[in-house]
């Protein structure tokens, strides 16, 4: 970065009045920003090989802490700030002198703009001994396919030599565009690559939608987009005739989007790219060129070596399936990941980085890629594509998007989980018999939203590991179809029993949950009911206990002591349920509450309810909710008693 830190006061001196950067809906020029960031630079109090973490996603404010720290000859480590509790532990993990935020966290010193300039606000102290990493250029931390981010290391070496490709006449005649956030591999590769060469660049830094106005206002010729932001222009109806290039990346895309936005931008050259954050880019398609190829992602750049390889390393030949593997040609003993563990290293080890990603070149050089491992799961030994599972669910039983997952199962080792969010009227009794049958996901998880990274990407690691801390509160049978409805015991008579999904309640403040019951072992028999939903800060969402049911019981009738371990025990299975847990409080209700929706419990009953409960003003539970939670129970006692007979 000290070679950006000499490019930057370079443009000063030989073109200070050069627009560098639009932002709050005004240009910065070279001069401007240099003399906004060296200030912020001598009170970073950093030395050559110090990292300052940045922890923030667009706007002026992140170039200019970018470009102190380059002026300072220090490392940046750029942090997605969406999530202040991941990015206080990835802090923790980084270890800087200081990190710099756009918001409130620990140990942080705030960058504030006061009248067009920056100003340092209070320096935190920081809670660990910080860590020198010379040689190092920037951190990118990227958490796509993990539940804990990653910090992916560029070199000195690397970085400059990635930046001695020139860009061409075209780039540097009219602005370009970065629509993503600067957290991201695509926004920080193109912000450095146009500060090292003085380009003009335009940082979208509100929603895409409002960003497609600048776009056109401002004469943007170039753009690199998402599949997300490829859709959102489409549905736009947006001319922009000023655009002579734009790049797809990130993502896989149908080719008939491809052939959509082609249509939509005829004065513009349309291609697409795969790289991931480790490599840069590493092969690139133009349609123009090969328009009959778009399944592909195309041939490797010049500066890139692409291969693939079987599980020994081994080169495969053309038209035969295997890993993709990305070779480097330059680079240092710093790249690679930040502190990695052994199998980290072993994925990224001496430039050659082993993606993770199926694929197989053709007869003409062309890359096409398959699921990703990680989207390949291993059940019973056998290979299922969660992607199919996915394209069977899609669209079905009222859901708006769904992703499947493995979680581990002690029969099969490993089994398919879909988490979807659900919409209005959502059916999730369809979800079981869409896809094939020897692919049926043996778990479903509701969702209010599927987590994304800052291109847009699903977070399918965090899903696997939400989905996995789920299924294994429940590590015992109750019935021959254990997979489908588990339970762990309370005693050696009464189990506590995932009952599965329970459906849409018709009110706009609930989506899908969970039903769950505490039931008798032999026979089963349901004593009592509960509905466990996850909420979101944006939504509350209430978690109704109904309960007990009124069945007859050989043995007397349910007694209060058992209701509270279940009341208990459904707190704890609350915490464990994907997405952010509302506040939730157990209480008994009256007894007038049960009677009046038609319930006649046999000993008092009692609710857990968070924010948004389902209970009126007069106490009482709306009648849809608990006819559909005491079917979905009802339909699972009658199938185990089956079984149980059997």
């Amino acid at each position: 970065m000290s070679r950006l830190g000499a490019r930057l006061r370079r443009h000063r001196r030989l073109r200070p009045g050069a627009q560098a950067v639009y932002a709050g809906e005004r240009w910065w020029s070279y001069g401007e920003l240099v003399a906004a960031a060296e200030p912020i630079g001598k009170a970073l109090g950093v030395v050559p090989g110090d990292v300052v973490a940045i922890v923030m996603a667009r706007g002026i404010e992140m170039v200019l802490a970018i470009a102190a720290t380059a002026l300072a000859g220090a490392i940046p480590a750029v942090i997605d700030p969406a999530d202040p509790e991941l990015a206080a532990r990835t802090l923790a993990r980084l270890r800087p002198a200081i990190a710099l935020a756009g918001m409130a966290l620990p140990s942080a010193a705030t960058l504030e703009m006061r009248d067009s300039a920056a100003v340092l606000g209070p320096r935190a102290a920081v809670p660990w001994e910080s860590v020198a990493r010379p040689g190092i250029a920037h951190i990118i931390f990227t958490s796509s396919s993990t539940a804990d981010p990653k910090g992916v290391v560029w070199s000195e070496v690397r970085a400059g030599f990635d930046l001695a490709v020139r860009p061409t006449e075209l780039q540097r005649a009219a602005p370009g565009g970065i629509a993503v956030p600067l957290c991201s591999a695509l926004g920080l590769q193109d912000l450095l690559r146009a500060l090292h060469y003085r380009l003009a660049t335009v940082l979208l830094d509100t929603p895409f939608r409002a960003g497609l106005d600048q776009v056109r206002a401002l004469g943007v010729n170039r753009l690199k987009l998402t599949p997300t932001q490829v859709e959102v222009l489409l549905a736009s109806g947006m001319e922009l005739p000023a655009l002579r290039t734009v790049m797809v990346a990130s993502a896989p895309i149908a080719a008939e989007r491809l052939h959509a936005l082609a249509a939509r931008l005829p004065a513009a050259r349309i291609g697409r790219s795969y790289g991931l954050t480790e490599s840069g880019a590493a092969t690139v398609l133009w349609i123009d060129r090969h328009p009959k190829r778009l399944r592909s992602v195309g041939r490797p750049i010049a500066y890139r070596r692409v291969t693939v390889r079987d599980r020994e390393g081994h080169v495969l030949p053309p038209r035969t399936w295997g890993e993709v593997v990305i070779e480097v040609p330059v680079w240092d003993r710093g790249d690679g990941y930040l502190d990695p563990t052994p199998a980290l290293a072993r994925r990224f080890d001496n430039a050659t980085l082993r993606t993770g990603d199926r694929g197989i070149f053709d007869a003409r050089g062309f890359l096409l890629l398959g699921p990703r491992h990680a989207e390949i799961l291993k059940v019973g030994g056998r290979s299922v594509s969660a992607p199919r599972i996915e394209e069977s669910l899609r669209g079905l039983g009222g859901i708006t998007e769904v992703t499947v997952v493995g979680v581990p199962d002690r029969a099969l080792g490993q089994v398919p989980c879909a988490v979807f969010a659900p919409s209005p009227g959502c059916r999730p009794d369809e979800l079981a018999t869409a896809a094939r049958a020897d692919e049926s996901p043996r778990w479903f998880l509701p969702r209010l939203a599927l987590p994304r990274g800052s291109t847009g990407k699903v977070r399918r690691g965090l899903l696997a590991h939400e989905a996995a801390r789920w299924t294994a509160a429940f590590p015992q049978l109750v019935a021959p179809d254990h997979r489908t409805y588990p339970a762990y015991a309370v005693d050696p008579r009464v189990s506590i029993v995932d009952g599965g999904i329970a459906p849409w309640f018709g009110d706009a403040t609930l989506v899908a949950g969970r039903a769950i019951a505490l039931v008798t072992r032999r026979p089963v028999r349901v004593l009592a009911l509960a509905y466990l939903q996850a909420g979101a800060a944006e939504r509350p969402a209430c978690r109704l206990v109904v309960g007990p049911v009124p069945v007859e019981q050989a043995e007397g009738e349910l007694s209060d002591q058992l209701l509270d371990v279940f009341a208990t025990e459904l707190l704890r299975l609350v915490a464990l349920l994907p997405g952010e847990p509302v506040q939730t409080t157990c209480v008994r209700p009256a007894r007038d509450a049960f009677v009046a929706a038609g319930f006649t419990p046999s000993s008092d009953g009692w609710l857990v309810r968070g924010a948004g409960d389902h209970v009126s003003a007069t106490g009482r539970v709306a009648d849809d909710a608990f006819d559909h939670v005491v079917e979905t129970i009802a339909v699972w006692a009658q199938r185990a008693s089956a079984g149980s007979s059997r």
